[in-house]
């Protein structure tokens, strides 16, 4: 009998030994460790077996470049083993305790989570948090680096690009003065051919006597000013043609495009369309020089063209008028 009281008092013992440690084991602090996230539980059991508590859940962002937050009350209930939790009064979730971890599942409205969280600390729960803060910073710093090169790459084709078409068109300038420097050498004899017919009409005029000379001198007279208009003609071409390069020369965009061309070669003198923007733009710039001169050539036989005009047709005027 006296054995058996014994043997009842420590099953009894044993029993209240084992509550308190079961309640010791589900009241603190859970976390769960994922490569991709961080989970923190904190609960506390009341003597009712009710559960009350908190869910923080630290995750990464897809693209492992950010990190998101979100904290949620826990409520339930716990009976044996088994844990029966609801999360902000709207998701269900279940699992067991066993041996200081917690295996919980749940969700709702299609979402989906199962979670092995081990009885731990605030400590190791932030220092996890650590560890993902500095990986969402790398894969930051080394996405922010990536779009940096592909810009840069993106610009340098572009460049590449814009610097090739700025080598064409200092080539196409440089074909476009050669045939004005041809024009204007043309213009320049054509002046030369307009005064020799006009001083060949004045004379004719000049060798006409005879009481009927009026009408055949200004016959003449008309043919020096028909010449005067063909001179002016000579006149306009130049100016067309010099219209034409200084719009070449002056236009906007142009001359940003050049000055872009020319800084980027600075650096990459190397490259081969760099050798062939220093080679283009040497030709052009002779071209410039080449056209320059021609112009001033084409303006001092303009010049002397119309004096020889003015003192052709005053002549011509005299001989009417005797």
């Amino acid at each position: 009998m006296f054995r058996h009281m014994i043997l009842c008092s420590t099953a009894l013992a044993l029993i209240a030994v084992a509550s308190r440690v079961h309640a010791d084991d589900l009241s603190g602090t859970y976390v769960g460790q994922y490569s991709n996230a961080a989970i923190l539980l904190q609960v506390v059991e009341t003597p009712n077996k009710a559960i009350a508590g908190r869910l923080e859940e630290v995750m990464l962002t897809p693209n492992r470049s950010g990190i998101t937050v979100t904290n949620q009350a826990v409520a339930g209930a716990i009976g044996g083993r088994t844990v029966v939790l609801t999360i902000n009064d709207a998701i269900p979730a279940s699992g067991t305790l066993n041996d200081h971890v917690l295996q919980i599942s749940g969700g709702s409205d299609g979402s989906f989570f199962a979670y092995t969280l081990r009885k731990s600390s605030q400590a190791v729960y932030n220092q996890h948090v650590k560890a993902l803060e500095s990986i969402a910073q790398e894969n930051q710093q080394r996405m922010a680096k990536a779009a940096t090169i592909e810009k840069e790459e993106a610009m340098n084709a572009a460049q590449l690009s814009q610097t090739a078409r700025t080598v064409q068109k200092f080539e196409a300038d440089s074909d476009q003065a050669d045939q004005v420097i041809a024009r204007l050498e043309q213009c320049d004899a054509k002046f030369h051919e307009i005064e020799g017919k006009m001083r060949d009409t004045l004379n004719q005029e000049s060798r006409i006597v005879g009481v009927d000379r009026g009408p055949k001198r200004a016959g003449l007279a008309d043919r020096i000013y028909g010449y005067g208009d063909a001179m002016q003609g000579v006149a306009d071409r130049i100016v067309g043609q010099k219209n034409a390069i200084y719009y070449t020369q002056h236009d906007t965009n142009i001359q940003q495009n050049e000055r872009a061309a020319a800084a980027y070669c600075s650096v990459h003198t190397a490259l081969a369309v760099c050798v062939q923007y220093a080679v283009a733009d040497r030709d052009y710039q002779q071209h410039v020089t080449g056209l320059s001169q021609a112009f001033n050539n084409a303006s001092r036989e303009e010049a002397s063209a119309f004096a020889e005009r003015m003192a052709i047709e005053k002549k011509s005027v005299a001989l009417e008028n005797e």
